[in-house]
């Protein structure tokens, strides 16, 4: 317990350094629609990896010309397999992921590589075990909160004036067991790809 209030500290000093960096420069705003592909797992013996999709709208604010920030707020399929069975774990999140990125190339060219890095809160919204055609709800029995670190490339590109094309390839590691019980390890883990548009304002 005392572990996840840390964790939550830390993800509130995070935002609050980076709003005020935001709000301390000279700066353009963007926002616009994001979906993506989600290659999801748990961490742990006796699972493997199951895919899902995640859709929301992703908000970025570009503070310096090589650095940026950007909040996510997006719907997020998530599970995992559960090996030997035909069973899978179901899960889905409402996911809030703060980042920090770095642009290559000047500012105002139409192609700008990036790299990113961030806290990734969740909050789960449903868990199910599902079984052929049979969903048992198994919300009772996870975690509500989730943390983790995420981090990624992908690149942006102007398609015309005001408005950008972006894909992101990220990976987000979970740093809290989603299971109650402390007999399992049960972490999040998650590959994502994702495009979307972002409209300058």
């Amino acid at each position: 317990m005392i572990k996840i209030i840390e964790m939550k500290n830390l993800a509130f000093l995070f935002f609050m350094a980076i709003s005020t960096m935001m709000i301390a420069q000279e700066n353009s705003n963007s926002i616009g629609p994001t979906v993506g592909y989600n290659h999801t797992w748990i961490s742990g013996d006796g699972t493997s990896a199951k895919p899902g999709f995640n859709a929301g709208v992703v908000y970025n604010n570009s503070f310096m010309e090589h650095w940026g920030a950007g909040l996510e707020l997006k719907y997020s399929m998530e599970g995992a397999k559960i090996d030997g069975t035909d069973a899978n774990f179901n899960a889905a999140y409402l996911r809030l992921p703060l980042r920090l990125a770095y642009y290559f190339g000047d500012y105002g060219k139409a192609f700008r590589p990036k790299i990113y890095a961030g806290p990734s809160l969740g909050f789960l919204l449903t868990a199910k075990s599902v079984i052929g055609d049979n969903k048992i709800d198994v919300i009772d029995s996870y975690d509500r909160f989730d943390i983790g670190l995420m981090g990624g490339i992908g690149f942006n590109y102007r398609i015309k004036d005001q408005t950008w094309l972006n894909f992101d390839l990220g990976y987000t590691h979970g740093l809290i067991d989603q299971l109650k019980s402390d007999a399992f390890d049960s972490k999040n883990r998650m590959i994502n790809a994702n495009i979307g548009v972002a409209f300058g304002f």
